[in-house]
């Protein structure tokens, strides 16, 4: 019964072997294949590694000489002898790049798209931090980094949002909206003329009008400049698109010497994205559920929206963190939680009765 089991188990293991053998042949050729395509003159294994291949052979006997292919054989050899006398591994080569050089690194290089590496070895040196030029290229480009600085005369294109940021408390950016009215001679159109302070957020409308000429719209954009000497604003860049009401002789004239008009690409929305925001939360919020039948009472829901977005609606906007524009509101923590609707319930103000 024996000799028949151990006859059966002979057979079994001879038709697997040829399998098993012919598998391991062919992972030790791909190995051979990878390890010729490899550019660098060897492979230094980490400390895991020289554990993890010391456990595999001691599986083996240690017998690896015909199936170590990554280090040599006396190599192999030597980690057992140390391994044995109880030898700690210390890794090989001088020290990395630490992590926080490696994290400013790509913040200089996200902030200063203009930067080349030699420069920014030159800021590093300022902050005494002493590293190489070449380690700082090599280092970009193991992150996926390519600093690429502009060697014309002229300043060279920047990204958009980098514009933005670096002139935003300076920069104002406009737009028109409008809603249909009914009236007595039908239903006409009411245009608004409208400006964000990119800088603070804070925001100035127009009253509406049925008949937006270059007269209109240049003294709308003189009561916008009276509005930001009185909130203490510089005007130095205005962002508009190119619609036609911008195109009037008077407009260009009174910017020619207050601001400089930056217009945005055609069908562009997006990069006068804080002007088309603001307008979207006016008509999602309030002028989508009014049925117009008046300039004046347009104009008074638009005024009041206004009023409320720069004095005490929170802001979700990045910088700004949940708080209200009003440089001068303080919350408070005393006195009971009141609540106040306008339009109907469309506005709500939250506040604390003064005690």
């Amino acid at each position: 019964m024996n000799q028949g089991i151990f006859a059966i188990g002979m057979l079994v293991s001879r038709y697997f072997e040829p399998r098993f053998n012919a598998t391991l042949q062919i992972l030790i050729f791909q190995i051979r294949m990878l390890r010729n395509r490899i550019d660098a003159l060897k492979i230094v294994p980490t400390t895991a590694e020289r554990s993890e291949l010391l456990r595999l052979g001691e599986m083996l006997g240690h017998d690896v000489n015909n199936i170590m292919f990554v280090v040599q054989p006396k190599t192999y050899a030597r980690w057992l002898r140390e391994k044995r006398g109880g030898k700690d591994w210390v890794a090989s080569g001088r020290r990395g790049t630490p992590d926080a050089v490696r994290n400013l690194l790509c913040r200089m290089s996200e902030a200063n798209p203009r930067w080349g590496h030699r420069r920014i070895v030159g800021e590093l040196k300022k902050l005494e931090i002493r590293i190489g030029a070449t380690t700082v290229r090599d280092l970009f480009k193991l992150m996926g980094l390519f600093p690429d600085p502009t060697k014309e005369k002229s300043k060279g294109n920047i990204r958009w949002r980098t514009f933005i940021e670096a002139n935003k408390e300076s920069m104002f950016a406009t737009d028109f909206f409008s809603k249909n009215v009914w009236t007595l001679w039908g239903k006409r159109q009411l245009f608004y003329l409208a400006f964000i302070h990119i800088g603070s957020r804070r925001v100035f409308c127009s009253y509406g009008t049925f008949n937006p000429n270059d007269q209109w719209v240049t003294q709308q954009c003189r009561n916008a400049t009276m509005w930001a000497e009185d909130n203490g604003i510089e005007t130095k860049f205005l962002i508009h698109d190119r619609d036609k009401k911008f195109s009037g002789e008077k407009f260009a004239n009174f910017w020619e010497g207050t601001a400089r008009r930056v217009k945005t690409p055609v069908r562009a929305p997006m990069a006068n994205a804080y002007i088309e925001c603001w307008i979207g939360s006016l008509k999602k919020e309030v002028l989508n559920h009014i049925f117009g039948l008046s300039r004046g009472q347009i104009d008074y829901v638009v005024n009041l929206w206004v009023s409320h977005y720069n004095t005490v609606r929170p802001h979700r906007g990045k910088g700004i963190d949940n708080n209200v524009l009003d440089v001068s509101f303080r919350p408070k923590a005393r006195g009971e939680i009141q609540c106040e609707q306008k339009l109907g319930g469309l506005i709500t103000e939250w506040y604390r009765e003064a005690a």
